[in-house]
Parts: C-alpha cells; structure tokens; sequence
C-alpha cells in the first residue's frame, strides 16, 4: 500500500471496532526461504504486503522462484532446483547486501556454485572459513562454490552481540543445510528461527508466518490511549503476552479467547515504580505515552540504556511530555514520568521501529498534528490508512 507522505491527524478520538493483525515480515521471510531450500511447493499463509517482502519476493522471482499470490494474505512458493541458474547475483544490479547474503547461502545449501560480483567481496572471509572454494575471475567476479565433502573438524561459530539480529540468525540457520551437524553457539537463545529445526513443521505443505507483535502492540494501545475498546484478532499469545503482562502493570484489562485479543482501559491499578528492564523503544514509549496523559503523579521507571531510547525520550518531549533520566551502574536508566499534557505538533515519524509510538501520541490527546513520513511504519504497521479508517479515524492527506 502506497501511503501519504504527510497526514492531519485530528485527535480526541476513542477506537472502538475490529482489527486483523498482519503476519511478521521477518517470519515471512524466514519461511519464504524454508519453502525454496525444500524444493517443493508450499503454500504460506498471513503473508504481509509490506515493501520488504514483496522486493525479497521479486528478486526470488528474478532468480527464477515462482511466487503465486493466492489470496490477499496468502501466496505459494514453488522452485526446479532442477532448471535453476546459479549465476543469478551480477543479473540483480540493485540487489541489497542483506538479501544478497541470504540467497548465497540458499545457492550454497543446494551444493551449488554460485557467481557474486565484486562488491560483495566482504562476503569472502566467512565463506573461506566454512571451506567454501572461492575463485576470483577476469570479469571482476568471484566464484562460491560450496564444499563437496564436509571432513574433519566442524566450523564453530559464535555469534557476537551485534549479529543478534534477525537476518544474522536466518543465515545462520541456512548454512546448517551446508553442513548439517554444524555446531552455532548462540548468544541469544532461543532462536527466533526454531522452524528450520522443526522436521514437522518442514514437512507440512501449508507455512504459517507468524503475529506482527508490533502491530498487536499498536492496536492494543490505542484502545489503551483512547480509552477506547478493540478485538485484535490473529494474536500470538505466546510472542505477545510479555507486552500484556507490562499492559496489567499499568491498568489495562484484556481477555484471550482463541487468537483474539479483546482490550480495554482499566485504571485501577496504578503504581509509581517500575522495573522495566527492556531495550525495546516502541514498548516503553507506549508506557511513557501512558503516564504522561494518564498518571496523577511522578513516575520512575527503570529500563536498559539505548541510542533508540534516548532518542525516543527526546522526541517525546518534543510532543509535550516531560521525561528525565539519569544514568545507574551497568548500562540502566532511570527515568521520571511527570503527568503532562501534550502539544500541537508537526513531526516526521523517525523509524519504523517506534514511529507508531509518534502515531499513538498524535491520535491519543485532544489537538490536531501534523505527522510526516508515516509510509516509514508501511513495512511495521500494513495496511495502517484502511484498519484506521475502519475504525472511523480519518487521517487527512495534506501536502509535504
């Protein structure tokens, strides 16, 4: 979906109504991949329409995967490693480094060679390492070829705190298919990608990409914010209910029947100190959100220290709120919240990571703002503009 650049938002505004929660980019692509390395069709359900998947879902298709959209959230995934070409990479001029990586490794599972221009060269200690032979060319090309025998002594790989991210942990999984009894020693566990350790799972003819957590985490608190009442439904309970236990924390009250996650305000319970040892921005800003408009008296929170966070704080200042911090041994803030009331404000929204939280402020108090670069959340919040309008928001285009 092609969003605005810049919305009127008017706020005093309570959701009431119903939303579908979209899948997860990141599980969609994880099980994009598990459906290609089996080499067999698979139907993959709660498929998102977000710009990431649908340019990860492109170049498979350049490299001759066949992509089928069956439905609005659902999509089959059929490849012939029989009649596939291996020398794919120099065809994919725009091809980013992060999918680049990822469809080596997809190349290399199946014992094929594959060729990778220069440019992703920093690409070669790793592959050197797993024993993979590397060719350099004429035509300013490099050629991978994947290990014919796997002999002798396994590679052991330790994963550092800054290759915690998902896509380090999806290639990581890949190689297994290269060398099967690898051993990874993870620094984070568990592993967000158990699916490719899940033989059952790999089996089935039907992938199921999971919740966006994030987007259940918007939803719910904008009936939270609003005072207002929502039934989220496709909610993982299991990927969601750290977030609702924080949500008891502050007053809110909810019921879970099957996957469907029914919201609601409940001030009851209110407390002045919290032990939010978290480094996620969006989560704690949703908090801070809360306190702000809601609480009666000076606040501490407790919470991990983070560019992210900081940053956050800041821009949440900005809209009105009033939020200091000090900084405590072993990396940990220690924040106030005063209770404040928001401002009239034009912002950009910063990322996509916590751009709902800018979002949320601006729906959630009486005052009219102007957000700019809402498409940021298209890849965090899917179908933002529509699940709004059906709850009877509307945010007004207006021109940059």
């Amino acid at each position: 979906m092609n969003l605005a650049s810049t919305y009127l938002i008017k706020g005093g505004w309570s959701a009431h109504g119903d939303v579908d929660v979209s899948g997860d980019t990141n599980s969609a692509i994880a099980n994009t991949c598990l459906a290609v390395l089996t080499g067999e069709k698979k139907i993959i359900s709660n498929a998102p329409r977000t710009n990431i998947f649908l340019s990860f879902l492109k170049n498979l298709e350049l490299l001759g995967v066949e992509i089928n959209w069956i439905s609005i959230t659902q999509i089959s995934v059929d490849v012939d490693w029989n009649t596939f070409d291996p020398d794919f990479v120099h065809l994919l001029p725009d091809l980013s480094p992060t999918f680049c990586e990822i469809f080596i490794n997809l190349v290399l599972a199946k014992k094929y060679s594959v060729k990778v221009p220069l440019k992703f060269r920093t690409h070669l200690p790793r592959y050197k390492r797993l024993g993979c032979n590397v060719e350099f060319s004429d035509d300013n090309y490099f050629l991978i070829q994947a290990p014919i025998q796997n002999n002798g002594v396994l590679p052991k790989y330790h994963i550092h705190s800054f290759q915690k991210d998902f896509y380090a942990l999806l290639n990581y999984s890949i190689l297994k298919y290269i060398y099967p009894k690898i051993h990874i020693d993870f620094d984070n566990k568990p592993n967000p990608l158990r699916i490719f350790n899940d033989q059952e799972y790999m089996q089935k003819d039907k992938y199921t990409v999971t919740a966006n957590v994030s987007e259940v985490n918007f939803y719910a608190m904008l009936a939270v914010l609003t005072d207002g009442e929502l039934n989220i439904k496709g909610v993982d309970l299991q990927l969601s209910l750290g977030f609702l236990m924080d949500l008891d924390e502050i007053g809110a009250t909810y019921e879970v029947k099957s996957n469907v996650l029914k919201i609601w305000q409940d001030l009851k319970i209110l407390k002045t100190k919290y032990n939010y040892i978290s480094s996620n921005p969006d989560e704690l800003g949703y908090l801070l959100l809360f306190h702000t408009l809601y609480g009666e008296k000076k606040v501490s929170i407790t919470c991990r220290d983070s560019f992210d966070i900081r940053d956050l704080i800041k821009t949440l200042n900005i809209m009105g709120c009033y939020i200091s911090y000090e900084h405590a041994e072993n990396k940990i803030l220690q924040l106030t919240v005063k209770p404040s009331v928001l401002v009239t404000f034009k912002l950009p929204i910063p990322n996509g990571r916590w751009g709902g939280v800018v979002l949320a402020a601006a729906i959630s108090y009486i005052g009219n703002s102007i957000v700019t670069d809402i498409e940021k959340i298209s890849d965090y919040i899917p179908f933002l503009e529509e699940t709004l309008e059906n709850l009877d928001l509307k945010l007004i285009p207006r021109a940059s």
